[in-house]
């Protein structure tokens, strides 16, 4: 949606600045999926780094 935005907005000069972080372990709602192994095993494989980022990783960009 992000990139969307960016597309239809550039023509009046408006930059589009997004942050879209994906499952947190301490996201009380994502914990339970996180620990389950059949579950966060496949999720970690699509992802470059091979885990789930952390919520500091993202909270300078915020």
């Amino acid at each position: 949606m992000i990139a969307q935005f960016a597309t239809e907005w550039a023509k009046y000069g408006i930059s589009v600045n997004g942050i879209a972080p994906a499952l947190s372990p301490k996201a009380e709602l994502a914990a339970g999926y996180l620990n389950d192994p059949e579950s966060h095993e496949p999720l970690a494989k699509r992802i470059p780094l091979g885990r789930v980022g952390e919520p500091g990783e993202v909270a300078g960009s915020a």
